[in-house]
């Protein structure tokens, strides 16, 4: 389901107007190499969905941020305010401290 929600999000964003490269379709990339390549692409924002998407809210969502990304922290506080209205169901955000969201060099927001 996630590859099915990036990919329909992928070509939203790409009818606005921004350049979207899809990671973590091949199964044998680092977390190493994402983190690699979105700095190399000199990514704008790094979106990582972790959890299955569908017409039902997960039972404890939240949206997750780098702590020291204020351009972070905003995007999640949208992206969290956006999923509560949408499933009219809680959405904490807060904090997070994987790899992947504090090696990117751009804004980098994770979705569970």
């Amino acid at each position: 389901m996630n590859s099915q929600v990036a990919k329909y999000l992928a070509e939203y964003l790409t009818k606005a107007g921004a350049k979207v490269i899809l990671l973590g379709e091949n199964p044998i990339e680092s977390p190493t190499n994402k983190v690699e390549m979105a700095n190399q692409k000199q990514a704008h924002l790094y979106l990582i969905l972790r959890t299955e998407l569908n017409n039902q809210a997960p039972s404890n969502p939240y949206v997750g941020h780098y702590y020291r990304s204020s351009q972070g922290q905003k995007l999640a506080n949208f992206i969290a305010e956006e999923l509560q209205f949408q499933f009219n169901h809680p959405v904490k955000q807060h904090p997070d401290y994987s790899y992947l969201i504090m090696q990117t060099a751009c804004p980098a927001v994770v979705i569970n």
